[in-house]
């Protein structure tokens, strides 16, 4: 386990990417371009970090010769408040420049996963950061050594220890997880290869797997790799449709006893550190940290599977205007309204999200301005950038997103979700010392779902054509059916792989296709004639990245669930307050209680049912609009 000290360098969200790419668009002439084609006026200005890589490269010389002196600026470090300040500014300062070239890195790698040169860059840092955490394995220990009481009094004796002093609170409640310094040394120097497991997957997943070519109804011939996938699986043929999932998951399946092997690496490498850690499961080790309960996230899990309801009542009502004799899973991702859909150019958007943001205040609008303006975001997809959305922040720089526009409406709400992670970054850091400013992953996606709700009621408020309302509002669900139900399904299909290893059982490819297959097929209605699933969606397990975070995934339903809550803060009472708030509060306090002094309570399953009854009520108002379009004639 890193120092607690050492926080988290980045929180990557990924959301569900665009499922079109619109023939004729800016989106469509960049999508097969080399990087270096397209214009400096729709890349980010990586530069801001660093001019180039060889400033890059001083700089981490700088960092390397900052972790040698270690040893020698820790000496004493506890035996008086001056020398315990002195030490933990000069810590903060390796952790900033440390994240400055991790962050580097890591864009420059998003932007060209095939580029060897950011590849090593990313692998250098990873090999530092074992580095810095091996030198600092003293850390944690010595602040227990020294207790709260001497602590609060170096505190009063200095008051500018006053920014580190819930990250000393947090230490000495972990005490019964802290390690020895030479045991924590040992486990930091093993924990180079933490990550190998993930990023072979995404290699693989992203480059190196031989994709198969499918034929469409148009005669077309497509290579099916993954931004291809994702566009194709929303064609307006349900033939095509069926043809380009079957061919993709069945030509993953040849992949699948690789994938197990690595999952199954990675749910052991989580289950070694809970039991390193005195922990009763990797559950427990992962939630534990920001003082969430293990109930939270089985709570969350029985009270949506238990209300399964809103989500077959809104594919049933796809089923119904699609006209479709069968629902099938593939078919959840063809636009109910193809002729519908409007074109949003990338002026479009900006003009949109800047009047949106003005909801939550002149502060909150002017940041949304400064990311368009300052070239904040790299914008269209090319031939050698990640399909995911994300957005990752670069202290005393700003925040950066990536993003794949692709001029339909999901791209919109795409954008305006990072853009919530953005305004979150900056705010925090902007209101926070540097200690405070990163907040837990647990919030993380309460402003970025929080905008996409924002954007879907807005349009909604000023749009006059119930044709267009009835699309809107079949995105938004689609959004919200991902964002709590499918990432709760996730979260069962996660929980249920740790118990089988931490049960001493094996991950087989077998196993893994039968129980991602036996919870796809109960969530989503297919025994009682909801939503066909065929056999072939069992290899889907194969390709969620964010199945590889650590019990990540759980947090996008609970941010979307507390997204509800926030959204009647904002849109009913004309109240921004609270949240705008929140969003500057940092990690000043475990999230549970940020969210309490906000008025939102997650740890009541009412909290979940709540946003399920609003989930089941834009349901009614879709199928409202429905009827009086279908009385009206204008639907066929």
């Amino acid at each position: 386990m890193k120092a607690i000290f050492s926080l988290f360098l980045l929180i990557i969200s990924l959301t569900v990417p665009a499922q079109s790419l619109l023939k004729n668009n800016e989106a469509f002439r960049y999508a097969t371009m080399k990087r270096e084609q397209i214009p400096d006026s729709v890349k980010w200005k990586i530069e801001d970090i660093f001019p180039s890589n060889e400033d890059w490269e001083y700089s981490q010389t700088v960092l390397r010769n900052q972790i040698q002196i270690i040893p020698e600026k820790s000496s004493n470090w506890t035996s008086s408040s001056n020398r315990f300040y002195k030490f933990l500014k000069f810590y903060e300062d390796i952790h900033k420049l440390n994240t400055q070239l991790y962050n580097y890195a890591l864009l420059q790698s998003g932007i060209d996963f095939n580029n060897q040169v950011f590849a090593n860059m990313l692998s250098e840092m990873e090999q530092i950061q074992v580095e810095i955490d091996t030198k600092l394995s003293f850390m944690n220990s010595d602040v227990l050594r020294l207790g709260d009481k001497k602590i609060e009094q170096y505190i009063k004796e200095n008051d500018a220890l006053k920014d580190f002093a819930f990250m000393l609170t947090s230490i000495l409640n972990q005490k019964d997880h802290i390690l020895s310094p030479e045991i924590q040394k040992i486990v930091s120097i093993k924990s180079i290869n933490d990550g190998l497991p993930g990023k072979i997957s995404l290699l693989l997943n992203s480059s190196e797997i031989p994709r198969n070519e499918v034929t469409l109804s148009d005669k077309q011939n497509i290579p099916l790799n993954y931004n291809n996938y994702l566009h194709y699986r929303s064609a307006v043929s349900s033939k095509d449709r069926t043809n380009v999932m079957r061919s993709f998951w069945e030509n993953q399946k040849k992949f699948e006893k690789s994938a197990a092997l690595l999952i199954e690496g990675l749910t052991k490498q989580h289950y070694a550190h809970a039991q390193i850690y005195n922990y009763n499961s990797s559950l427990e080790a992962a939630l534990y940290p920001d003082r969430i309960s293990t109930d939270i996230y089985n709570n969350l899990i029985q009270t949506v599977k238990s209300n399964l309801e809103p989500m077959h009542k809104y594919l049933l009502l796809k089923k119904k205007i699609m006209g479709s004799k069968t629902f099938k899973y593939e078919d959840i991702y063809a636009n109910a309204l193809p002729d519908a859909q409007k074109v949003y150019s990338y002026s479009d958007a900006k003009s949109i999200l800047v009047e949106i943001s003005g909801i939550l205040g002149k502060e909150y609008s002017e940041i949304i301005k400064e990311a368009f303006s300052q070239q904040w975001i790299d914008i269209y997809p090319c031939s050698e950038k990640y399909a995911w959305a994300y957005a990752l922040n670069v202290p005393d720089i700003h925040p950066f997103v990536h993003i794949a526009y692709n001029e339909d409406y999901n791209s919109v709400s795409t954008l305006f979700h990072e853009l919530g992670h953005a305004a979150h970054y900056y705010l925090s850091y902007k209101y926070q010392a540097y200690t405070n400013s990163e907040f837990a992953g647990f919030i993380s996606e309460i402003p970025s779902t929080l905008n996409e709700l924002l954007l879907m009621k807005h349009l909604l408020a000023y749009e006059e054509d119930d044709l267009f309302k009835l699309n809107i509002l079949s995105n938004y669900l689609e959004l919200a059916r991902n964002g709590i139900y499918r990432q709760t399904l996730f979260a069962e299909f996660e929980l249920a792989r740790h118990q089988r290893i931490e049960s001493g059982k094996s991950l087989s490819a077998e196993w893994l296709n039968k129980k991602y297959l036996e919870l796809t097929r109960y969530y989503y209605g297919h025994d009682s004639g909801i939503c066909f699933v065929d056999d072939f969606i069992q290899s889907e397990w194969t390709m969620v990245p964010s199945l590889d975070l650590n019990f990540y995934v759980y947090q996008y339903s609970t941010g979307m669930i507390a997204t509800f809550a926030f959204s009647d803060q904002i849109w009913n009472n004309k109240n921004p307050k609270p949240f705008i708030e929140f969003i500057k509060s940092g990690s000043e306090d475990y999230p549970l209680e940020l969210l309490k002094q906000a008025g939102i309570d997650l740890t009541a399953p009412k909290t979940i049912l709540v946003a399920l009854n609003q989930f089941d009520i834009l349901v009614d108002e879709m199928e409202e609009i429905y009827n009086r379009l279908k009385n009206q004639g204008k639907l066929d």
